[in-house]
């Protein structure tokens, strides 16, 4: 631990204004306030509160809607019932003009809401087993996983289990709401196909095998755009898997950076000290020598056939519902709800590229005459299938473009310039450099940012090529997007 009390010292002589911020009271004394600044209204919530605290619950103030509140839902692995799904719908159709962003996350979103109407939301959605809780800033977030899980051909080892014993260390725990320098995000998959991005997180538990055992191979220090580091430990059962979870977030949370927030991620610890320092602080922290690493199993990319639906291990079948750019309707996740009841076994899944799956169906063709989709199309294009935006301009004081709307009018103009009948295109967008739609990961990915062509300013992409699941792709430079439909259809027809 030596390094890593040298590397915090070396680094922490001058806090960071948010860590000021958390000084002046415990976000606790925030989120008791809520109902009395309901009643008072919006401007009764002192600034500290709008800018940090309530964010520790998923409320979030937007700039860009005065006044109005997005609320972040923590949906463990994407997993949600059609119960949970009807709430969520309701609330979003009632207090929030009917809006909900599902995100890359396997989350959801719940925007425009009002001050007086947040602790009602709250109350209902509690009532189903959901809530926001650590879902904002220095926390904790919501944990990936596969979507499918134990349902799919390909899994190995379950593992949303783990996923739910690996919130109870932390979720609505007071000692660790707001405690860590940046926030920490976190994957799990026992399957061998990568649906969930898994080597992209603060720490990742990936299917392994070591001497004829299955297990987790343990990876830090990813985020977007950034592969974790192996390092070299090999978890062979739950306990072990939930105690180097323990030692990791305790290890970041006492050595973790607090001075520049652009370099306070675990990943700029692990630069720091090296990946082996970390690895042997964790065993340390542990009590437990953890065996070296196996043989990682879990493929460094996926394919799914696109055909609009995966048959499950029982049978039936997870139908694939498209959400072009994750805009999503209140009522149309009701409407989801009722075809989850109606056609599948009730349960819905998330997955990471804004769209989600209705589970257990077993006939197809009858959910797919469904009204439903004729909107969101379960075989859509190779433009749409696999289609990401983050929130732009519209929902995000960092956003640069407004990239939804240029997402989806990117894929129907390349769908009438060039289309294609089958195969896969990812295309990712991301509205700033931030890199919250993943754009390094796509087949093509799209970086919002300011350019100026032919001597005037505007609006413009950095295009990447050649993305996966591991790694980032290649900057090709910077077109406006303007002229961008022209060098896209370009580049589509060379392909």
């Amino acid at each position: 631990m030596e390094a890593l009390q040298k590397a915090y010292e070396a680094r922490n002589k001058k806090l960071n204004k948010i860590e000021k911020v958390k000084a002046l009271k415990s976000p606790k004394e925030a989120y008791e306030k809520l109902e009395k600044y309901a009643q008072n209204g919006y401007a009764s919530i002192p600034d500290e509160d709008k800018s940090y605290f309530l964010k520790c619950f998923g409320i979030y103030d937007r700039p860009a809607t005065p006044e109005r509140f997005m609320l972040k839902l923590r949906i463990p692995g994407g997993y949600m019932n059609a119960d949970q799904a009807q709430v969520i719908g309701e609330c979003a159709e009632e207090f929030g003009q009917d809006y909900i962003d599902l995100t890359t996350r396997a989350q959801c979103e719940l925007r425009y809401l009002r001050i007086e109407d947040l602790p009602i939301i709250i109350k209902r959605l509690e009532a189903v087993g959901i809530d926001a809780y650590q879902t904002g800033v220095d926390n904790i977030r919501g944990i990936m996983a596969d979507p499918f899980d134990d349902k799919a051909f390909d899994n190995v080892l379950p593992s949303h289990h783990i996923l739910l014993k690996m919130q109870e260390i932390f979720l609505h725990n007071h000692e660790w709401i707001s405690a860590l320098p940046r926030k920490f995000n976190t994957a799990i998959t026992g399957n061998i196909s990568n649906r969930c991005n898994v080597f992209c997180h603060d720490a990742s538990f990936v299917l392994a095998q070591k001497d004829g055992v299955y297990g987790y191979n343990m990876y830090l220090g990813g985020k977007v755009g950034v592969v974790g580091k192996n390092t070299n430990i090999f978890l062979k059962n739950e306990e072990e898997v939930l105690a180097a979870f323990s030692s990791i977030i305790d290890i970041f949370k006492r050595f973790g950076f607090r001075d520049n927030r652009n370099k306070n991620r675990l990943h700029f610890l692990i630069e720091a000290v090296g990946i082996q320092e970390i690895a042997a602080a964790i065993r340390e922290n542990a009590g437990i020598e953890f065996a070296s690493a196996g043989e990682t199993m879990t493929k460094m990319d996926y394919y799914e056939p696109d055909q609009g639906k995966v048959q499950l291990r029982d049978g039936s079948f997870g139908v694939h519902v498209v959400v072009p750019s994750g805009i999503f309707q209140g009522s149309s996740m009701m409407e989801a709800a009722r075809l989850a009841h109606t056609y599948g076994n009730g349960d819905i899944r998330f997955d990471m590229e804004q769209s989600f799956y209705i589970m257990g169906v077993t006939n197809v063709e009858e959910l797919l005459r469904e009204p439903y989709f004729a909107e969101y199309k379960s075989l859509n294009t190779p433009y749409f299938n696999h289609l990401i935006a983050c929130a732009g301009t519209q929902h995000c004081p960092f956003g640069v473009i407004e990239n939804k709307n240029d997402a989806i009018a990117m894929s129907n103009y390349l769908d009438e310039k060039a289309p294609l009948e089958a195969g896969r295109v990812r295309m990712y967008w991301s509205a700033c450099v931030k890199g919250c739609g993943i754009h390094g990961l796509g087949n093509i990915g799209f970086e919002g940012c300011k350019a100026k062509i032919n001597g005037i300013n505007g609006s413009g992409v950095n295009i990447y090529l050649g993305g996966k699941l591991a790694g980032e792709g290649l900057l090709k430079g910077i077109l406006s997007l303007k002229v961008l439909h022209w060098n896209m259809q370009s580049i589509m027809l060379s392909h």
